[in-house]
């Protein structure tokens, strides 16, 4: 566990300090015990809100991200992903189907997630690397990637710049 901590320690230091010219966000500081179990994965999924992407360590095109819950039962978890993306100046609003398979490994819940046509090898490794139940906010890792996720009215002030 202390290792767990330190690992998570570094890795909000490491976000604070790539923030700055990498994100349109702002990284929300957890506060309270981090946990990353397959149980809190679902606990974390399991809500009727919005979840939103409010922070991320790389650029993107796509702004706006959510999800949107269709099912979570037993280890798999469906939903509807709405981002906002710019074409040729006009502002897109996007919703794509996906589903997720829900499984344990080595250091946390791991989610793989893929559109419901492509093959499961095309699938996206979404790690947990911390849920504060609390704050209803988690942190996933993708590779060297990493985004935070919260619920939308979960009562963190977030200012959201979308409908």
């Amino acid at each position: 566990m202390p290792f767990l901590a330190l690992h998570v320690i570094a890795l909000i230091a490491w976000a604070l300090v790539n923030t700055v010219e990498r994100s349109t966000s702002t990284f929300i500081l957890p506060r309270g015990p981090l946990q990353n179990s397959l149980q809190d994965l679902r606990a974390f999924l399991s809500t009727k809100s919005k979840i939103r992407l409010t922070w991320r360590n790389y650029h993107s095109l796509t702004t706006c991200s959510f999800w949107e819950r269709l099912s979570l039962t037993g280890a798999s978890y469906s939903y509807n992903l709405w981002y906002h993306k710019m074409v040729k100046g006009v502002d897109n609003t996007k919703k794509v189907p996906f589903i997720a398979s829900l499984s344990n490994e080595t250091g946390g819940a791991v989610m793989k997630t893929r559109h419901p046509l492509e093959n499961e090898r095309k699938a996206v490794k979404m790690k947990l690397i911390s849920y504060v139940e609390k704050e209803k906010c988690a942190v996933f890792t993708l590779g060297d990637k990493c985004e935070q996720y919260i619920w939308e009215g979960s009562g963190n002030f977030i200012r959201w710049d979308c409908n």
